[in-house]
């Protein structure tokens, strides 16, 4: 390594050890000249050892946030919503029945989450009443089973519910 004569001078220079006589006298002698180089290129060594280890430290401590955050970061998108839609299709049986569909969750939840659904299309004989419900049930972090049914003389041929689900906060 090669340090400057400034660099020299004021590592020297702040060397409390060294009276300003021993001061003068240093830079006019090559051998302690010399010694003073070896000592401090010694210094500087063991400085350089440190402030690489140091560096190191951080360097890990560095790569365990960064994993810690992308950790986070994957759980938090485990934790947004999915949604999807079902088609329940009841042309065989129109009047007074039941129809399940199981619906899964890409990625899992979690928890078990908060799920909501609507109807988006419901196909009905127009000379009928309209009878129609829906229901979720066997809900878990992976999965739901939704059910559409009609009663009495309803005639749904068919029926689409959008649903969304969401973490419980």
């Amino acid at each position: 390594m090669k340090f400057s004569c400034i660099q020299l001078c004021l590592v020297i220079v702040s060397c409390e050890v060294l009276s300003l006589e021993n001061k003068r006298l240093l830079l006019h002698d090559p051998v302690s000249i010399a010694e003073a180089i070896h000592q401090l290129r010694t210094e500087i060594g063991e400085l350089n050892a440190t402030h690489y280890k140091d560096v190191e430290q951080l360097k890990n401590e560095h790569a365990k946030e960064v994993a810690d955050l992308r950790a986070g970061l994957n759980a938090e998108k485990l934790q947004r919503c999915r949604t999807g839609s079902v088609d329940f299709n009841n042309e065989k049986c129109a009047t007074h029945c039941s129809e399940s569909q199981i619906i899964h969750f890409s990625p899992s939840f979690t928890k078990v989450p908060v799920i909501t659904f609507a109807f988006s299309t419901i196909d009905v004989n127009k000379d009928h009443n309209t009878r129609i419900n829906s229901s979720v049930s066997s809900l878990t972090t992976s999965s739901a089973k939704l059910t559409v049914g009609t009663w009495h003389v309803s005639e749904v041929y068919r029926a689409t519910l959008n649903w969304i689900a969401c973490p419980n906060m």
